[in-house]
């Protein structure tokens, strides 16, 4: 289940981006670096959880 959560956050935010390079919108940008960057928040939460 996380793990598809990651993998929908990593697309979505590297779709985000590119669609940001594309048109210009600062604010996909930052859109699709919030995401990826929450993908990888995840990863860490998971290992502290895990005793």
């Amino acid at each position: 289940m996380i793990l598809r959560l990651r993998l929908v956050l990593i697309v979505g935010g590297v779709v985000a981006f590119t669609m940001a390079q594309r048109t210009g919108q600062e604010w996909l940008r930052w859109l699709g670096i919030a995401l990826v960057l929450i993908a990888l928040g995840l990863r860490f939460l998971r290992h502290l959880q895990k005793p």
